[in-house]
């Protein structure tokens, strides 16, 4: 199935209620209408510069037709379609090519279907051929073309018919072409292939937008299951698994360069939840969680809720020193966010321990960069804690696992695991 670009913010309730509304009008609103012009645009000019390519090739072979049916004017015709059109009809698309907006590419669309269309009517109004008549109908096949072949945008094609048949009515009426019986049933004839193809071009915008807001919501459904697949519920930061996945991404690309980790971990928060609540204990990790994203996000950091109260930042191309500096605004924005703890002490506020550690990738291992920053913030712990402390170079491992110092039921807690 189709994926679309859909940027940020569009929710799929939005595009579940154009779909409901239905496509009549044959507009969206605004920011799925955008959405619709910028993922079509591609498409569109594949479509227009196929179909012009083609359409100017089959346009000037019908010069066969012109030696059969209007010998008397065929060297004009050459003129017309080799001459003029060709050209024309090239450079237009080079144009279009160039800045391919909806209007450059309809818009000369239009253009050169009228233009293909006025030549050889022009031409045709200064034969004396008995067979102006049958010719004069193949301007129906150039009306096809940009109406349903070329599938311009339903507005486009409208304007295009209604002139082609302006044009055509024009020079007939005017140089008195054919007798009032031949031009009545000419008028009937295009008048009848107007609305015929006014509809298919109705049609074919509507079907391809009806497709596309069901695509896009398809894009959307499967963005949220993702989404929800790679994120923490409680504080909105991504979680474990998408940490591995963000991680085994980076190892195997090229060239070697630096990748940062800051792993935090909240001051005596267990004493925050006995004396709060752990109500109030997942608020005080949702707030935090959302000062420290912000603070890493503008430094290109990427925030993952590690376990508890530990958040783990990753940045790529970040040396040690800066990694310093990050660490520092986050602890500082973490006791700026001035959440009360009250088990410490009146006046007293929730802060944090960070610990840095860096390493190159390819090659670290994630268990190795995680265990140089969790002992450094473990140090931070000993020394006082609210404070980020650098790690040891990082030591290659053969299996990526978590720290060492973790306990899991059962074990027998190692003395700084009595630190947090």
């Amino acid at each position: 199935m189709q994926s679309y670009d859909i940027g940020e913010g569009l929710q799929p309730d939005i595009v579940e209620r154009e779909i409901a509304a239905g496509s009549r009008r044959l507009a969206f609103a605004r920011p799925i209408e955008t959405l619709f012009e910028r993922n079509g645009r591609e498409a569109r000019a594949r479509v227009m510069t196929i179909t012009t390519l083609v359409g100017v090739l089959v346009y000037d072979l019908f010069l066969v037709l012109d030696q059969i049916l209007l010998p008397d004017v065929f060297a004009m015709m050459v003129v017309a379609r080799i001459g003029i059109f060709t050209p024309f009809a090239l450079g237009m698309l080079w144009i279009a090519r160039r800045h391919p907006t909806r209007f450059r590419m309809e818009g000369s669309s239009v253009v050169c279907g009228l233009l293909s269309l006025l030549l050889p009517t022009l031409v045709l109004a200064q034969s004396d051929s008995v067979f102006k008549l049958n010719y004069q109908y193949t301007n129906v096949l150039i009306m096809m073309f940009v109406a349903v072949v070329q599938q311009n945008r339903f507005r486009y094609a409208l304007i295009a018919l209604v002139s082609s048949i302006a044009i055509h009515f024009s020079v007939i009426f005017w140089w008195r072409m054919f007798d009032v019986a031949n031009s009545m049933a000419i008028v009937m004839f295009y008048s009848t292939c107007l609305i015929h193809l006014s509809i298919a071009a109705y049609i074919i915008e509507y079907h391809e937008r009806r497709s596309f807001l069901f695509g896009l919501h398809a894009t959307l459904l499967r963005e949220q299951i993702t989404r929800a697949a790679r994120t923490d519920a409680l504080t909105g930061l991504f979680n474990r698994r998408y940490l591995a996945e963000y991680f085994d991404a980076l190892a195997p690309s090229p060239p070697v360069r630096t990748i940062l980790a800051i792993l935090l971990d909240i001051d005596h928060f267990k004493a925050f939840n006995d004396s709060r609540g752990y109500i109030e204990g997942d608020d005080c990790l949702r707030r935090v969680s959302a000062g420290v994203a912000a603070v890493a996000a503008r430094r290109g950091g990427v925030t993952f809720r590690f376990g508890g109260e530990e958040i783990l930042i990753l940045v790529q191309g970040m040396e040690l020193a800066d990694g310093m500096q990050l660490a520092e605004a986050v602890r500082a924005a973490i006791e700026a966010t001035a959440i009360p703890h009250p088990a410490l002490g009146a006046g007293r506020v929730v802060t944090a321990s960070l610990g840095v550690a860096s390493g190159l990738v390819p090659g670290i291992a994630l268990s190795d960069l995680v265990a140089a920053a969790d002992t450094a913030l473990y140090a931070a712990k000993r020394a006082g804690r609210n404070r980020a402390l650098p790690g040891p170079v990082p030591v290659a491992a053969e299996q990526d696992g978590p720290p060492s110092h973790r306990s899991e039921p059962g074990d027998t807690v190692a003395p700084a695991a009595i630190l947090c």
